[in-house]
């Protein structure tokens, strides 16, 4: 692939279908509906399958490039489906002048639920995200690939039965770092460009290093930091540049220590940033180790609420809700459509807890796209 091309793949420059050029159908099965959003690399609309009433999502991608991001994501999902957290594969193709793939549609991301949250979320709530984060991403690079783009925009919950799964997505930066036959690890190679999002990308990453596994799970932990603290330090950074507002923000990992980062949080994530960041390039991470930090947090918290995620609790009064005492310094509006919380299969959630008829007023919530956060169209990076 020409490292032109390459570079505008990692930077999303790829052309979305808009407008009128929505298809109407596709495939034999799929009814393409309303629009859902845009991704980094496409647009989204629902589409039904005639054959099973399904409701799905269909990302659709205009074939301008010789190398399709679509076509590499659906790769990549076809490899990982079957496990837990991993969206179905239904229908993948170029049809004229799009590549279309048609997938599980999924309810709402992390950061649509810590908005819909007043930006805070329970030291219980982020150490069960933590667990289901680390066992999706050791999935993901025991088939010798990793994710290069970790963000809350890119875990999303499930629906239904699968309400209380965290599911991965956006694999369109996805990569081999080995061998999947002889498992030999690719080589450490330097002055690439950054891959993913900067707020959350690890210190070796900002400094052009090949992404490895230890790289992605870095990424976690800034995004487990976010939750805890309501902000990190470097969001809202700008520069004359990307390159000066990267600078800006890898000065301040760099520099930060992950102590006070943590401050008056548990030990658990100092430890969890540690291991990340003491490992080599090519070390196999101890995955095992890094869920236990999480599951002694969540033995040890032993409320009333049992296994539940902050977001099925009743809302609470923002002076008493355990967690993220920076998010009040936050003046981020967040554009959640998540005004009543979200879905349980055909079942809805009011404010009180209770249950609402899914087509009562009240219960009524806009389905969320499967590939983007909406509501962090503002958001500082």
């Amino acid at each position: 692939m020409p490292a032109e091309e390459r570079k505008r793949r990692e930077k999303g420059d790829v052309t979305p279908v808009e407008g009128k050029r929505r298809p109407d159908k596709v495939g034999q099965n799929y009814a393409v509906g309303r629009k859902l959003g845009r991704g980094s690399f496409g647009t989204i609309y629902s589409v039904v399958d005639h054959e099973s009433g399904e409701e799905l999502a269909v990302k659709v991608e205009k074939r301008k490039m010789r190398h399709s991001m679509l076509e590499q994501e659906a790769k990549v999902i076809k490899l990982l489906e079957g496990a837990e957290g991993i969206p179905r594969l239904h229908y993948f193709a170029m049809e004229n002048d799009n590549t279309v793939m048609v997938i599980e549609l999924l309810g709402p991301s992390l950061e649509d639920l810590f908005c819909s949250r007043d930006r805070r979320f329970s030291v219980k709530t982020i150490a069960m995200i933590a667990e289901q984060v680390i066992t999706r991403l050791e999935w993901v690079h025991s088939n010798s690939y990793v994710h290069r783009d970790i963000k809350p925009e890119n875990f999303l919950i499930g629906r239904g039965s699968a309400a209380n799964l965290i599911y991965l997505i956006d694999y369109g930066l996805a990569k081999l770092y080995c061998d999947p036959k002889t498992q030999q690890h690719v080589a450490y190679k330097v002055n690439k460009s950054l891959t993913g999002t900067a707020r959350y990308a690890s210190v070796q990453a900002h400094l052009g290093a090949e992404h490895g596994r230890r790289d992605d799970l870095e990424a976690v932990g800034y995004m487990l930091l976010y939750f805890l603290r309501g902000r990190l330090p470097w969001q809202g950074y700008h520069g004359t540049s990307k390159e000066e507002k990267y600078a800006r923000i890898l000065e301040n990992k760099r520099t930060i220590p992950t102590e006070v980062l943590c401050e008056g949080k548990p030990d658990a994530f100092i430890k969890y940033m540690r291991y990340c960041q003491s490992l080599n390039f090519d070390s196999k991470p101890d995955y095992r180790y890094l869920r236990r930090l999480f599951t002694d947090l969540i033995e040890e918290d032993g409320s009333a609420d049992g296994p539940l995620f902050d977001w099925w609790l009743p809302a609470l009064n923002s002076r008493t809700t355990e967690g993220t005492a920076e998010s009040r310094g936050d003046n981020r509006t967040c554009h959640s459509s998540l005004t009543r919380g979200p879905t349980l299969g055909n079942t809805e959630f009011a404010e009180n807890g209770s249950r609402k008829p899914p087509n009562s007023e009240e219960g009524q919530m806009q389905r969320r796209n499967p590939f983007a956060c909406l509501c962090s169209r503002g958001c500082p990076r």
